[in-house]
């Protein structure tokens, strides 16, 4: 069994992954939401492939004798109980809900004095590579689109702006430390910037490199839009109230010397 904890300052997505098993079969799974939005009942199925974390791409919603197809450009996940197959959600993220189907998260928010509905559908992660994300959002209609797909992106907080607009926050790359740490020590890791998602009625939501900056400025440090491996993110530095950045070369200097 395999556990990937991210080392970073917010709350973050943890995945078990499960022993490969063999599946000798496709498995049809469905849910019924009820949309805050139209106060409707939809209809949600997916058929998970013959492997073994339960993959699938065809999101199908049925409401009203309309039906409606998403298809993901990337695998999407299962979020399998801790005895059965697929990805394990172990932690939370902060302003999502699991869905009793473990389909997906479940997130609600209110725009324009109206309240709107959010499905994140979450794939596998390998290695430093976040998982893969598909985000849908409903019209007034009930129809679904694509509010957010990315095919690699580690979603951490689901939280709104002071000006009240909704926003989906995450990181392309898993953080690597550069060495072991004990609770509450002095540790470094590469520098993996999140990014700020501002989610828009109707349309796919829109990366803020405002939004983004300013969130990494408060909660982490800011060196770019782009992960770095040249220089290293020091955390729980007694003489720091946040974390700071040193040059990758001279990370062994800020670290315990029984870590080097």
């Amino acid at each position: 069994m395999i556990r990937r904890c991210l080392l970073a300052a917010a709350i973050v997505l943890t995945f078990t992954v499960a022993p490969a098993q063999h599946v000798s079969a496709k498995r049809e799974l469905s849910t019924v939401l009820r949309l805050r939005e139209t106060n409707a009942d939809i209809s949600i199925h997916v058929t998970l492939q013959p492997d073994p974390g339960g993959s699938f791409r065809t999101i199908q919603f049925d409401m009203d004798g309309h039906t409606y197809r998403l298809i993901s450009k990337s695998d999407l996940q299962y979020l399998s109980k801790p005895e059965g197959l697929g990805m394990h959600p172990a932690d939370p993220i902060h302003g999502l809900v699991l869905d009793p189907s473990r389909l997906f998260f479940l997130a609600h928010y209110t725009a324009e004095a109206k309240p709107h509905t959010l499905l994140f559908f979450i794939g596998a992660e390998y290695a430093s590579d976040a998982s893969s994300i598909l985000v849908v959002g409903f019209h007034e209609d009930s129809s679904p689109y694509k509010v957010l797909e990315l095919d690699q992106f580690d979603t951490s907080n689901f939280t709104q702006l002071d000006d009240g607009s909704p926003v989906i926050i995450g990181k392309a790359t898993l953080s690597q430390a550069y060495s072991e740490a004990a609770k509450d020590s002095v540790y470094a890791t590469t520098y993996d910037p999140s990014a700020v998602y501002i989610v828009r009625l109707n349309e796919p939501a829109e990366y803020s490199l405002v939004e983004s900056k300013r969130y990494n400025q408060l909660h982490y440090v800011w060196a770019g839009t782009k992960s770095r491996e040249d220089i290293a993110v020091v955390f729980h530095d007694k003489n720091y109230h946040k974390p700071y950045i040193v040059s990758a070369k001279d990370v062994d200097k800020v670290l315990p010397k029984t870590q080097e």
